[in-house]
């Protein structure tokens, strides 16, 4: 027979005879990490009865009940909760309500101030994509501390059908005012919290039904102390980075989908002048920037008949950034066709950094000149960073794998010279003689630096302090370097 359909999705955390790496809490729900890459949510129980009183009552609900609005979503499920309580009062089922409900505030909380169904995997810190491939199917998820290991874990969450992920797709688009429909089945915005959310509706354009991609950004990203301190990269390294962002360098920050190019650029920008105007033009939301002189643009997107002319671009938003006269210029990602753009606005003379979707310096700019941009521009570059995932002992690890200056040669074209590298085989990273290297040299000229090496051992003691003090926060490493300008 059957099962009558519940009111509410619970998550059940069944966890009898698997075996359990992690357990921890988020909230009032608790969270497993087993040894075969599952993450299995455990929410407070609900009964049959008490689902079917709570649909009851919410039916009642929608049929004569005006809850007040408020902006604030924490005081609008508060709001509803008194709303909830006065109509089961007026059923004469408050008392079963209360026997039956015992943790109807952390379900009212869930569906009308957080994320229904994905308020648990949107709480959890540690995680960094939500991946929904259908409905019917287990929601999975990237684990910040375990991604190197499984990859994805696979979650107990799941949407029930097409149905109740097409209205949970309407309700948390609703909130951002570009709300997918049958007519443009495919959208792409910004949470409350700033997580990124990608989303196709119905079945036109994905099969069987809708999906979802939630790219979540923390709000204490990984720092320059934190890459130093893991691995990453060398104290040498960042120091070396660090003299070219003095000289106001033009810097590409390259890798593919999730090797980390927005935490290697958010980690750079931490070492610049903390007296400077830093400009920064974004998609998404996703940098954070500890200077105090912060000038934040981010693209818009219209929807309507006529939405795409008062679309506003990061073409648009490079042209503008002119009028804004600042010391260094962050694009979060350049596309090719923005990428001519960017090169004639660095061209007049502040610092400029961005990424880019490339596997190796020379693919880069080779895409490039695929683009129509020409050594001229492209000698505008002074370095290419490489960020990746790489695989050692049974795990991944994000490495920069490469920095390379790029040099103007005698011919008007330009040629790419490798500094660092990161060898696998010795899982260290290797480096040429950066005191003779073009950039560097012209970044010692452009900064007055006479004495290289003492520079060089200053910066290094100073990152190294901020290693060893794990200063987790852009504005705590700010404070430590921002010492080398006094």
């Amino acid at each position: 027979m059957e099962q009558p359909r519940r009111t509410l999705s619970v998550s059940a955390a069944d966890v009898s005879g698997l075996r359990i790496l992690e357990k921890y809490d988020v909230g009032a729900v608790r969270v497993y990490v087993t040894r075969d890459g599952r993450y299995i949510v455990g929410e407070p129980p609900v009964s049959p009865e008490a689902d079917e009183l709570y649909g009851a009552i919410v039916s009642r609900m929608s049929l004569g009940v005006e809850v007040e609005p408020a902006d604030d979503p924490e005081e609008a499920a508060a709001r509803f909760g008194e709303a909830f309580w006065e109509v089961a009062e007026r059923m004469k089922r408050l008392e079963d309500a209360k026997a039956l409900f015992p943790n109807l505030d952390y379900y009212l909380r869930r569906n009308f101030a957080g994320y229904g169904l994905l308020d648990p995997l949107m709480r959890d810190p540690d995680i960094e994509d939500i991946l929904c491939s259908a409905p019917a199917r287990p929601i999975r998820v990237v684990h910040r501390r375990y991604s190197g290991t499984f990859n994805t874990l696979v979650s107990n969450v799941m949407f029930r059908d097409q149905e109740e992920m097409e209205s949970y797709i309407q309700r948390v688009y609703g909130r951002t005012g570009t709300e997918p429909t049958e007519s443009r089945p495919m959208s792409v915005t910004h949470m409350a919290d700033g997580s990124r959310i990608s989303a196709t509706f119905g079945s036109q354009v994905s099969q069987p039904g809708c999906t979802i991609a939630i790219r979540r950004f923390p709000q204490s990203p990984y720092t320059i102390a934190d890459m130093i301190r893991n691995g990453t990269m060398t104290s040498v390294m960042a120091a070396y980075l660090w003299t070219l962002l003095d000289a106001k360098a033009v810097g590409l920050v390259i890798g593919v989908t999730g090797s980390g190019k927005t935490t290697l650029l958010s980690s750079l920008v931490s070492m610049m002048n903390p007296r400077w105007r830093i400009l920064t033009i974004e998609d998404t939301l996703e940098l954070r920037i500890p200077h105090a002189d912060w000038v934040r643009l981010n693209t818009r997107r219209s929807y309507g008949m006529m939405g795409e002319q008062f679309d506003v671009t990061v073409r648009n938003l490079i042209d503008i950034s002119l009028t804004q006269r600042p010391d260094y210029e962050i694009v979060g990602e350049t596309r090719l066709f923005d990428m001519d753009s960017l090169f004639q606005s660095v061209g007049t003379g502040h610092g400029g950094l961005t990424s880019f979707h490339a596997s190796t310096p020379y693919g880069a700019l080779a895409r490039m000149r695929g683009g129509g941009i020409g050594d001229g521009e492209l000698a505008l570059l002074w370095f290419v960073a490489h960020s990746a995932r790489v695989r050692r002992g049974g795990a991944y690890h994000r490495k920069v794998t490469d920095i390379s200056e790029i040099v103007p040669d005698e011919t008007g074209g330009i040629r790419v010279c490798n500094i660092f590298r990161y060898d696998m085989a010795s899982d260290e990273f290797l480096g040429g003689d950066m005191y003779e290297s073009y950039r560097y040299t012209e970044a010692l000229r452009v900064c007055g630096i006479t004495d290289p090496e003492s520079d060089m051992e200053r910066r290094i003691m100073l990152l190294e302090r901020c290693a060893r003090q794990r200063k987790s926060t852009p504005d705590g490493v700010l404070g430590v370097l921002g010492g080398y300008y006094k």
